[in-house]
């Protein structure tokens, strides 16, 4: 229930005696790693939305999704539409996560009860130290947030904000990048990839 913050600087060309300027990762030990794996499979439910979980996801990147986003966009410009896009900050999104109605969506889902007792005495008890080159804190405790780099976090992260999810996915504006059978080329994308939905 121990971890270790490791502040990085953000922008090195910028001002390093802002707070700001700095994220600070945490650094769980092989141990924990093993345990939220283990507790990942326990803990997760198939659902559709998780699909639209770029970052941290096997064979999928933030760097993708960007680049789908990109096309998209590029591919209606191009032939006299217009394109609009709205983004959402999520910078310090797993710092945000409030773990009660965290661990609630969790029961909804059906995950077990002990599971869910499991996580919440694990993250009400969460202590932390920060590391500066060779000098370490004190311990102080974490009251809220999902671990940065843990294993169970982006799916931890995904399920807290699965009902934004959802409500985009369903609204039935803009436009549907279609799933596809075969492999798409790097930089190639049919003409019939995109379809608007009214």
């Amino acid at each position: 229930m121990e971890c270790e913050f490791i502040p990085l600087i953000n922008d090195k060309g910028g001002d390093i005696t802002l707070v700001s300027n700095y994220m600070a990762i945490a650094i769980s030990n092989v141990e924990t790693k093993l345990l939220e794996s283990v507790m990942l499979n326990k803990v997760r439910v198939n659902n559709d939305f998780y699909k639209y979980q770029y970052g941290f996801k096997q064979g999928h990147s933030t760097g993708l999704c960007t680049h789908v986003v990109k096309r998209t966009i590029e591919y209606y410009v191009d032939r006299g539409s217009h394109g609009f896009a709205t983004f959402i900050d999520f910078t310090k999104a797993f710092d945000c996560v409030n773990y009660w109605i965290l661990f609630n969506q969790l029961l909804d889902d059906g995950v077990d009860f002990n599971f869910v007792r499991y996580l919440v005495y694990w993250h009400t008890n969460q202590q932390a130290r920060v590391r500066w080159h060779n000098t370490v804190s004190s311990k102080f405790p974490i009251n809220n947030r999902t671990k940065q780099g843990g294993v169970l976090s982006p799916y931890l992260f995904t399920r807290h904000v699965r009902i934004l999810l959802t409500s985009v996915a369903e609204c039935g504006i803009g436009c549907c990048v279609e799933e596809l059978s075969y492999r798409l080329r790097w930089w190639t994308f049919p003409d019939d990839l995109y379809t608007v939905r009214a």
